[in-house]
């Protein structure tokens, strides 16, 4: 998380849901992992990305990447931002033009596919 940009993302996943039981008490306790999704992003005050999950019942699995997704890749318009990586890191750059496009090189005459 060092080498990460300011504004990046990070979401919390805690895992093995299904092996919590109700009289036992918890590792990490729910507001624990709530307080650390929101220290890790403090640029990002609006969102406090958090799940618990559970691959053996299914159990949230699909909500985190769908918040990904949706946070990262909207594809409905809105007012979300969408988020780029601005270091020459390889990066695929999903909001402007390729170098191709815009030189006319090989990639110029086609249209993007989002």
């Amino acid at each position: 998380m060092e080498s990460a940009d300011d504004n990046c993302l990070c979401v919390v996943v805690g895992t093995k849901l299904d092996l919590l039981s109700p009289d036992a008490p918890r590792p990490v306790k729910q507001e624990e992992g709530f307080q650390f999704a929101k220290r890790i992003n403090q640029s990002r005050p609006q969102e406090l990305p958090y799940f618990e999950t559970s691959s053996v019942s299914d159990q949230n699995v699909n909500r985190v990447f769908e918040y990904i997704f949706d946070t990262l890749l909207p594809l409905q318009g809105g007012d979300r931002p969408r988020y780029v990586r601005k270091s020459p890191s390889g990066v695929v750059d999903l909001e402007g033009d390729s170098p191709d496009k815009s030189k006319g090189g090989a990639g110029a005459g086609k249209s993007k596919c989002c």
